[in-house]
C-alpha cells in the first residue's frame, strides 16, 4: 500500500501527506506533482488501528527532490508494519492491495480515466450514495426503467485446418446437400502426413481425394464430403454433458445419467469465457432443452470468475520473455509449495503479479510446518 494518514486539527491536506511522509519513511525534500480533484471514498479494516473504517480521502502525488532523510517517526508496533520498498512504476498498480490507494495511483502517477464503482459525488441529493444503487435511484427518479439488451454476433463454426471433427455434410449435384447418415456417424479424419494449411482458399482435407470422394447418402451417385472442420468453441460447448456419460457407446449422452449429475454446480474461469466459450455453451444447452433432450436451460448454476495472473507488472507472453513454466517451480519448490503460493497471491477474483520472491516466502514457511 502507499503512505495515507489522518488530518490532525489545524492541519490541511498537503500539510498532512508531507508530515506523514516524513514520519513513515524519513524524507522530507518533496515536490507536489499533482493534487486530486475528486475525494475518494473507502470502507476497510485498519490493520494498524485494528478496526473498521471508513475515510473520505484527498490523494497528492509527490517526487523526491532529494534523498534528504530524517528519522522515522513510528509508533510501538509499526516498524514491523512499514517498510519503504522501491518498485519500478509499471509493477506498482499489480502490488497493491488498497482500492483508494490503487485508485490515486492510476489517475495520479499513471494518469488513467476512473471508470469503476465508487461513491456518487457532485450529485446533489445522490451525494455520498454507491454507483451502483445510484442507477437504479437516478433511473427511478427520471421516471425510466431497468433493461437489459442483448447484442449477439454471428457465430461461424467451420475453420480451414486439419484438427477438428470434420463436418458431416454430403454434397451431390443431384440432391443438394445430404446429411451424413447416424449410421456412418462419427466421420473420422484420415492419416496424412502433411495436415499443414495449403495457403489457398482450400483446407488441407481438401487434398485427400480418398476421404473427399463420398458415396451421396440418398441417391447412390457421386458425391463429395465437406472438407471443413467445426471449430473446437462448438465442441467445447457440450463437454459436460458427455463427461458423466463416457462409457455410453451408442449415444452421445445418457438422458438419466444427466439428469442425475447435471447442470454443473460451478463454473470457473476467466472473464473471456463470459463472451466465449460459456456464451456458446448456454446457447447449446438451451437449445437442446427446447429440442427435448434435456430438462434444464442453464448448463452452469453459478460462474465464478478468476483474476489474471501477470508477472512483472504485465500479462505473460513469449514475446516478453515472462511466460512462467510451472515445471522449473516443482522442481525446485515442489507442487505443494506453489499451489500455496498461487493460494496466496492476491484475491481470486482480482489474480497477482507473479514474483518468485513470493514464493521463496512460502517455501521457507512450508519448512517450518
Amino acid at each position: 500500500m502507499l503512505i495515507g494518514g489522518t488530518v490532525h486539527d489545524g492541519e490541511d491536506p498537503e500539510t498532512t501527506a508531507r508530515r506523514e511522509i516524513a514520519e513513515e519513511t524519513g524524507y522530507t525534500d518533496l515536490k507536489l506533482v499533482r493534487r486530486s480533484d475528486v475525494p475518494g471514498f473507502g470502507y476497510f479494516y485498519s490493520n494498524t488501528k485494528n478496526h473498521n473504517v471508513f475515510v473520505e480521502a484527498t490523494g497528492f502525488y509527490f517526487e523526491l527532490a532529494s534523498d534528504k532523510q530524517q528519522e522515522k517517526n513510528l509508533d510501538d508496533g509499526e516498524h514491523e508494519k512499514f517498510t519503504v520498498e522501491w518498485q519500478p512504476i509499471e509493477r506498482v498498480a499489480a502490488l497493491l492491495d488498497d482500492k483508494i490507494h490503487e485508485y490515486y495511483f492510476r489517475t495520479l502517477v499513471l494518469g488513467e480515466c476512473y471508470s469503476g464503482e465508487g461513491v456518487m459525488i457532485n450529485s446533489g441529493k445522490f451525494n455520498q450514495m454507491g454507483s451502483a444503487q445510484a442507477k437504479l435511484e437516478i433511473t427511478k427518479f427520471v421516471g425510466g426503467k431497468k433493461q437489459v439488451q442483448y447484442h449477439l454476433r454471428d457465430w461461424l463454426i467451420s475453420r480451414q485446418r486439419y484438427w477438428g471433427p470434420p463436418i458431416p455434410i454430403i454434397y451431390c449435384n443431384d440432391c443438394g446437400t445430404v446429411p451424413v447418415p447416424e449410421k456412418d456417424l462419427p466421420v473420422l479424419l484420415p492419416n496424412v502426413e502433411d495436415f499443414h494449411p495449403t495457403g489457398t482458399e482450400k483446407s488441407p482435407l481438401a487434398t485427400v481425394e480418398d476421404f473427399v470422394r463420398a458415396e451421396c447418402p440418398t441417391c447412390g451417385g457421386k458425391g463429395r464430403r465437406e472438407t471443413d472442420v467445426s471449430d473446437t468453441f462448438l465442441d467445447s460447448a457440450w463437454y459436460f454433458l458427455r463427461y458423466p456419460s463416457a462409457g455410453v457407446d451408442d449415444k452421445p449422452f445418457d438422458g438419466e445419467i444427466t439428469e442425475k449429475w447435471l447442470p454443473v454446480d460451478m463454473y470457473i474461469g476467466g472473464k473471456e469465457h463470459s463472451v466465449l466459450h460459456l456464451l456458446y455453451a448456454r446457447f447449446i444447452t438451451m437449445a437442446l432443452r427446447d429440442l427435448g433432450y434435456i430438462n434444464f436451460e442453464e448448463p452452469f448454476e453459478k460462474f465464478r470468475a478468476h483474476g489474471l495472473l501477470i508477472k512483472d507488472g504485465a500479462k505473460m507472453s513469449k514475446s516478453r520473455g515472462n511466460v512462467v513454466n510451472p515445471d522449473e517451480y516443482f522442481e525446485s519448490y515442489g507442487a505443494d509449495v506453489m499451489r500455496m503460493y498461487l493460494m496466496f497471491l492476491g484475491p481470486f477474483e482480482e489474480g497477482g503479479d507473479w514474483q518468485d520472491q513470493g514464493i521463496r516466502g512460502i517455501s521457507r514457511f512450508a519448512k517450518r510446518v
